[in-house]
């Protein structure tokens, strides 16, 4: 006997649910994404700060790879990177200043322009202010060009 479609959800409730699944996988991909931040997050920080000027170098060119895939949020809600990527600019190796510059740039092209002004700039002018980087601005107009 041929089953009715008495029985048989309405259109509007499948798509109802094929929504409801849809959020789902957002939701799984925010906790995801903040998971693997919170289990990255101490590992970067301690590479990041390395005696050793090739590992800290690695990890600044990583930096806009991992800016694209975990978003601005790790940025702004967690200060520990974005104070190492302004720290990185009085770095006592050139190339490692030479990096954070390029790396701040990528940030900006990644995060938009008015990010890179809310962010980035204040924490930048606050450390050329400070006196802790007599050539920072020289360097920074260098790159940008």
């Amino acid at each position: 006997m041929p089953r009715s479609n008495v029985h048989s959800p309405p259109a509007g409730l499948e798509v109802c649910r094929f929504s409801h699944a849809e959020c789902l996988q957002c939701v799984v991909v925010q906790i995801w994404t903040r998971r693997l931040s919170d289990e990255l997050m101490p590992t970067i920080v301690h590479l990041a700060e390395d005696k050793n000027w090739r590992v800290r170098l690695a990890i600044i060119e990583h930096i806009p790879l991992l800016a694209k895939q975990l978003g601005r949020e790790i940025f702004e809600e967690d200060l520990k990177l974005s104070t190492l990527c302004i720290k990185w600019l009085i770095d006592n190796v050139w190339s490692i200043r030479e990096a954070a510059i390029m790396n701040l740039k990528s940030l900006a092209e990644v995060f938009g322009t008015d990010w890179a002004k809310q962010n980035i700039v204040p924490q930048v002018c606050r450390t050329v202010f400070a006196g802790k980087c007599e050539l920072l601005l020289f360097r920074l107009n260098r790159s940008c060009q």
